[in-house]
């Protein structure tokens, strides 16, 4: 089964994003865009894993500690870059170190577990909105995101994360959570 670590966003974060994603639809049409209420803060993708890992990665998991926080999104941009498109993001402010603080833990528990580390280097929390099949078909993609460079998409509270199973369909990924994980003045 295909699993990943992420948290989940607000109804407002995602009522923004769809209208944003709305905007730049028109202006590439070369863009799979993310189902909006598909669309989550991932901590760490972990891929194919074997259903018998699943209850040591549970496990591994619980012991993760962290705080509960408030994330802010805001301003659009790309990866690998502006000039090279591959995917559509919108970025995640969070400047008390809570959240880079829970992707750490997160990793060094999952590598722990026998998982790769993650070979991208430093964590740049996003949220993935659509990417590019052909790079060199971005229309006006690129002046329309500049124009919501800055565009505040609302706020989110991340009282828990959560490990989900991603189901590829024809229609596009499905996602169910598996297990919820409480951080710690996240109650309420």
């Amino acid at each position: 089964m295909r699993l990943f670590v992420a948290a989940a966003l607000s109804p407002e974060v995602r009522r923004g994003l769809e209208e944003a994603q709305q905007e730049l639809r028109s202006a590439a049409a070369a863009v799979r865009w993310v189902r909006v209420e598909g669309i989550h803060l991932t901590l760490r993708f972990l891929g194919d894993v074997d259903e018998g890992k699943r209850a040591p990665l549970v496990a591994a998991l619980k012991a993760v500690r962290g705080q509960a926080f408030e994330a802010a999104v805001r301003g659009i941009g790309f990866f690998p870059n502006p000039r090279r498109p591959r995917v559509v993001w919108a970025g995640v402010e969070e400047p008390t170190g809570r959240l880079a603080a829970l992707q750490r833990g997160v990793e060094e528990a999952v590598v722990r577990l026998g998982f790769e580390p993650e070979e991208r280097g430093e964590f740049h929390p996003h949220l993935t909105l659509g990417r590019l099949g052909d790079p060199k078909r971005t229309g006006r993609l690129g002046e329309a995101a500049q124009a919501m460079e800055k565009r505040e998409f609302g706020a989110f509270r991340v009282p828990a994360f959560q490990l989900f199973r991603s189901e590829l369909r024809p229609d596009g990924a499905r996602y169910s959570v598996l297990d919820t994980f409480p951080l710690e003045g996240g109650e309420g």
